[in-house]
């Protein structure tokens, strides 16, 4: 038994031994995640990479902090997202974010290209990035390295890599290496080696030269099926015919008008041609060949070259060489380290880390083991960069005569320009279609999107319809507040005070203000702008709903309970304009917080493949979205409740009429929402516009509109004539008088003739209105105000019995 105790109390301590050191070893374990390379042979072996730890733990024996600490890698496998529609490099970014955002992430540094950072950032930003990605702003999840770094600590990196990774003067990445395209061919194909200069050639030039060498070989081999490589391509190929470098952009303001004015179309010809001839006339399949397939194809010898990237050459054969594209145009590929802020490693041993994965020191190591490029400046005269170039002569050369294209910078052209991140998903499909198709006019109407968004300018006063849309909203507005008057006016006429005058003003205001609605989905180019916009609508709303549910309410609780009137002060002028007044409060403080507390930004509606146009958001957006849809539908669906329980009354004062006002307005609204953005022509947008506006002043007409022309017609006359015109009209009701203010001393005096004329009237009416001690009580229903409200509600009762009784009577003869 002691032997057995003692068994397991070894046992158990060498598993809590066991257990400490694996734990201490995941916490020195630095995880970095890297994208698959295209090609099989590009992926570095693990023994490869392990090299990469024994050279860091070689350089830091001495560090107190870093001796300890473990470098990993690891290949990030698309196979494990399921999401089979997403291109390879989005899978790639779809998991990254997944990693900045998870609590305990796998990886605590990621190597990212160039492609990536930063290329959601755009004034106008598109939402199907946020719908697939579920985020937004991703440099925001990286740690910011401005505070952790000082400037000399990383001077030995070119100075253009270096600033891109900084935005806005923070720094968010450190250069990890660099590649660029380049051409592969034999050196045995003497043909070729007395071909001129690439830099003196074109591509098309390239062609016909390697056409008359090698008649029977397919001439080039490009993977036109990876988008990125395709896009590279195409722009490598642009360059041929106009310089879209650098020093052009600055001395041209306009210069991405090459891409869709009329001069683009023979460019883009003969970039059809050239594929054509180099597919052999096999498009289709040319479009979807992979890397691999390329590359395969070149090493079989079916292809005399092969485009790709010049950190290739580390495993070609001694025969293989390589060269720049024509005329030493290629695109650079920039990769970053980047940090993870979620990571549980102390922020300041992942920056000394990086430092010393991203150092001078370290990248010449990489380059000479796995055949990285370095990010360093080949253009300084140093020594260690020397030694670099004595054993690799070719890849100095090439670095400095290459004519760098900047992919990204070429499409940042204005504010409006379109994130790269969009451009990287959606323009390789647009030129893919033109190849396919041939239509020209969808590939410049897809570059032509990337700077420009449908946008209509408020200030553009030589378009008519503008002018007529601006006149129009003017004139309904002065009517609106004409109107506005005259029922104030009127305020006391019973044909108008049965729908409470207070109220309808409120109503009239709000349709007024929403008369200049459509000015929101004009010009939606500041955040500001969209801040205003956001309070406007929903108080523009509001001012509509409510009022309208009061005065329903109002109707409602009257025309419920006929046989008497027993509210007491709930329906009084006050009470509901405080309850109107508190939910106007409640929904201005609430969208200010919303102001305050989200941010707002631009994005647009649609993409460069249709069309780009630019409404406002902001962050958590469905959320309030889905909010307010049930608010106002609650509200609506209560009006529609309420006027159906009033029956013949609801009727008889046009109540339904609310109906059909929020009916007639959500529908239009609907309209000018959902359509305006497919709309290319600004002369229908500003006629929905308009519409949208008449829309506006029905809704007021359905409000007041006839009751003000019967005023107009009928001149009010004396109530007291019992013969008056009012007397055959059931809607003269005064229904602000049912809640009055009566003190106990006008009560106690005027008792005896109400009731006298409550006699009188029931006498009279044949009603079955009949009055109780409480109703004796009842300030409103001894009120003498209330006379023929009494009347009516025993005319009503009288029609119901009857009705009741008639159906009765047909169903005892069937």
């Amino acid at each position: 038994m002691r032997y057995i105790l003692i068994n397991i109390f070894v046992n158990f301590f060498y598993s809590i031994i066991l257990i400490c050191i694996k734990v201490n070893a995941e916490h020195n374990t630095i995880k970095i995640l890297m994208e698959m390379p295209d090609i099989s042979k590009a992926q570095y072996s693990a023994q490869q990479l392990s090299q990469i730890n024994y050279y860091f733990s070689t350089m830091n024996s001495n560090s107190t902090e870093l001796k300890e600490i473990n470098i990993e890698f690891s290949y990030y496998d698309d196979k494990k997202n399921t999401n089979t529609d997403y291109p390879k490099y989005l899978k790639y970014l779809d998991y990254v974010i997944e990693q900045l955002e998870s609590s305990n992430p796998t990886y605590d540094m990621m190597i990212l290209d160039d492609r990536f950072l930063f290329s959601d950032i755009s004034m106008i930003e598109n939402s199907l990035i946020e719908y697939f990605l579920k985020s937004r702003k991703f440099h925001k999840k990286f740690r910011d390295l401005t505070d952790y770094i000082k400037p000399e600590d990383i001077k030995h990196h070119d100075e253009k890599i270096l600033n891109d990774a900084y935005f806005e003067n923070h720094l968010y990445g450190l250069p990890y290496e660099l590649d660029f395209d380049v051409l592969y061919y034999s050196i045995n194909d003497t043909g070729i080696i007395s071909t001129p200069s690439m830099g003196n050639i074109t591509w098309d030039d390239l062609l016909l030269t390697e056409s008359s060498i090698n008649a029977s070989l397919l001439p080039l081999s490009v993977a036109l099926g990876n988008d990125d490589e395709f896009l590279n391509f195409f722009i490598e190929y642009f360059n041929n015919y106009y310089n879209v470098l650098e020093e052009t952009r600055m001395s041209d303001p306009d210069y991405f008008n090459i891409f869709y004015n009329k001069t683009s179309e023979t460019v883009y010809r003969s970039f059809q041609k050239f594929l054509d001839k180099c597919s052999k006339s096999n498009i289709d399949q040319a479009l979807k060949t992979t890397m691999e397939d390329t590359f395969n194809s070149f090493l079989k010898k079916e292809r005399t070259f092969f485009k790709g990237k010049a950190s290739y050459y580390s495993f070609q054969d001694d025969n293989i060489t390589f060269e720049l594209p024509p005329m030493n145009y290629s695109v650079i590929n920039e990769k970053y380290l980047v940090l993870n802020k979620k990571s549980s490693i102390k922020p300041e041993i992942l920056v000394k880390t990086a430092l010393q994965l991203t150092s001078k020191e370290m990248q010449l190591f990489r380059a000479e083991q796995l055949g990285m490029i370095p990010t360093v400046d080949f253009f300084k005269d140093e020594s260690d960069l020397a030694s670099y170039c004595i054993t690799h002569p070719k890849v100095c050369k090439i670095a400095r005569n290459i004519k760098q294209i900047r992919i990204k910078d070429i499409f940042k052209v204005n504010a409006y320009s379109a994130q790269f991140m969009e451009i990287r998903l959606s323009l390789p499909m647009i030129i893919d279609k033109f190849l396919r198709e041939n239509d020209i006019e969808y590939l410049k109407r897809g570059f032509r999107n990337i700077i420009e968004v449908k946008m209509i300018n408020y200030k553009n006063t030589h378009n008519p319809s503008t002018i007529i849309l601006y006149i129009f909203m003017v004139i309904c507005a002065l009517g609106s507040i004409i109107i506005m008057i005259k029922v104030f006016k009127y305020r006391n006429h019973p044909y108008l005070k049965l729908i409470s005058p207070h109220f309808s003003i409120i109503i009239i205001f709000g349709f007024m203000l929403s008369i200049f609605t459509p000015l929101s989905n004009i010009q939606n180019n500041s955040v500001q702008k969209c801040k205003f916009i956001y309070i406007y609508e929903n108080l523009c709303d509001n001012l509509i709903l409510f009022p309208m549910l009061v005065v329903t309410f109002r109707i409602y609780c009257i025309y419920t309970n006929q046989s008497k009137v027993n509210f007491g002060k709930k329906l009084s002028n006050h009470r509901l304009s405080i309850f109107v007044f508190i939910s106007l409060l409640m929904i201005v403080i609430s969208c200010t917080f919303i102001v305050f507390t989200k941010e707002f930004f631009i994005s647009t509606s649609g993409n460069i493949r249709s069309h780009r146009y630019p409404v406002c958001n902001h962050e958590g957006s469905t959320l309030h979205i889905i909010l307010e849809i049930i608010y106002e539908s609650s509200i609506f669906i209560s009006i529609i409740v309420m006027v159906k329980k009033s029956g013949k009354a609801s009727k008889k004062y046009d109540e339904i009429k609310f109906i059909y006002a929020i009916l007639l307005i959500l529908f239009v609204d609907y309209l000018l929402s959902t359509f305006f953005i497919y709309i290319e022509s600004t002369t229908l947008f500003m006629i929905l516009c308009n519409v949208y506006v008449l829309s506006c002043v029905i809704c007021i007409y359905l409000l007041v509109g006839s009751r003000l022309l019967y005023i107009a017609k009928h001149p009010q006359q004396d109530l007291s004539e019992s013969d008056g015109p009012y007397q055959n009209y059931f809607n003269i009701i005064n229904i602000a008088d049912f809640i009055p203010v009566i003190g106990e001393e006008e009560k106690k005096s005027s008792n005896s003739s109400i009731k006298k004329k409550l006699k009188y009237s029931n006498k009279n009416s044949s009603s079955d209105l009949n009055l109780n001690n409480d109703d004796l009580n009842d300030p409103i229903a001894n009120d003498p105000n209330n006379i023929f409200f009494n009347q009516g509600l025993a005319l009503l009762n009288k029609q119901n019995k009857e009705e009741e009784e008639h159906i009765k009577y047909n169903i005892k003869l069937k």
